[in-house]
């Protein structure tokens, strides 16, 4: 049997009370969590896409599901002070940032090989593995 670690993203739409407290809306947009379903599905495939690996359908708490990377966005390692093991002591070193970029572009192509668009490649929507594979 396989143990995956994974990352759930909830597809519901929050509001704020008076008491600064998130509540989630009673409201889900199914349309929305079928169509990000369909595109996540469609986007597998790649070593340099998280993998979908499926959706969870309730009124309670509808969500999609991926592969979990360990380090979080890229935007929050960049940002971060701890010197990682898959830099070099400069955090600017040439070679790890041409990698970075490296592994963004190949996710990129795969997805335009599948015809996605993705509309808002940033750092902060950029995944990092521990081993220093940018997703």
């Amino acid at each position: 049997m396989a143990l995956f670690i994974v990352a759930i993203s909830r597809v519901c739409k929050w509001s704020s009370s008076n008491s600064n407290l998130m509540k989630r809306s009673k409201k889900i947009d199914w349309k929305t969590l079928a169509a990000e379903a369909y595109w996540s599905h469609l986007a597998n495939g790649s070593d340099f896409v998280v993998a979908f690996l499926g959706a969870c359908i309730t009124d309670e708490f509808p969500c999609l599901v991926y592969a979990l990377k360990s380090h979080g966005s890229l935007e929050e390692v960049l940002m971060d002070s701890r010197p990682l093991k898959y830099f070099s002591p400069n955090k600017d070193d040439v070679r790890a940032v041409i990698r970075m970029a490296r592994d963004a572009a190949k996710g990129v192509v795969h997805l335009h090989s599948k015809r996605i668009l993705h509309r808002d490649i940033a750092c902060r929507n950029l995944l990092m593995d521990s081993l220093g594979q940018v997703w």
